[in-house]
């Protein structure tokens, strides 16, 4: 390899150590003031609804400004403990996923080639149905669940309960584990190691970190 040549590895710290640096400066900016997105401009909320933001597993307090039953703001909840009023890019862009009209608002049931929307109750009738009908033909290994990472750990309490204690089967995962493994790969590909390689250095500290201690711990950055 000549000496212009640059390896994929090299590559990679490069691009990812300026794209970082970039993203960093606008984080910044945004961990220093509140912050509220609005819907559409002109248009104001009636009432501010308290909640947990649901894309992470840092579990970030949020509210919602609603409007005819509909979100139409968000900010950071300055209360909350986890992240005292911060809301990352997600977070803040969260009411554009509530309103896709790529998004699930009803419960599907398979109909031959189709799905049928059904109500909440017949949705869950037909999953405990098909349970126990599994599990008696062929037992409580052959069903699994599969849990999101946004769960609260009372949430998590119960379903590993439920499966493990009620149903008797071990076959159950979450997101919140799986979700990382491109992290690792990015990690081992980067760092040679699976996590992230140590704290941060010394000289970055005051200029970054050292105002947003709290922040940093709760693993918004």
């Amino acid at each position: 390899m000549s000496s212009s040549e640059i390896s994929r590895r090299d590559f990679l710290k490069v691009t990812g150590a300026s794209v970082g640096a970039l993203g960093l400066a606008g984080l910044v900016g945004c961990i220093a003031k509140d912050q509220t997105v609005y819907l559409e401009e002109g248009v104001l909320p009636d009432a501010w609804k308290k909640a947990v933001c649901r894309y992470c597993g840092t579990g970030c307090g949020m509210e919602l400004g609603v409007k005819d039953g509909k979100v139409v703001a968000i900010r950071g909840w300055r209360d909350y403990p986890v992240n005292k009023g911060v809301l990352c890019l997600k977070g803040l862009s969260l009411m554009y996923v509530v309103h896709s009209k790529q998004r699930a608002g009803d419960p599907l049931i398979r109909n031959g080639d189709r799905f049928a929307k059904v109500s909440w109750n017949k949705a869950l009738d037909r999953v405990a149905e098909k349970l126990k009908e599994t599990i008696t033909k062929h037992g409580p290994q052959s069903v699994a669940m599969y849990l999101g990472a946004q769960l609260f750990t009372e949430e998590f309490y119960v379903a590993n309960k439920l499966f493990k204690g009620v149903l008797g089967s071990n076959n159950i995962e979450s997101n919140a584990r799986l979700c990382m493994a491109s992290a690792v790969t990015g990690f081992m590909t980067t760092f040679g190691l699976d996590e992230p390689p140590g704290p941060m250095p010394t000289s970055m500290r005051p200029t970054v970190f050292s105002s947003s201690a709290r922040t940093w711990r709760n693993n918004i950055l």
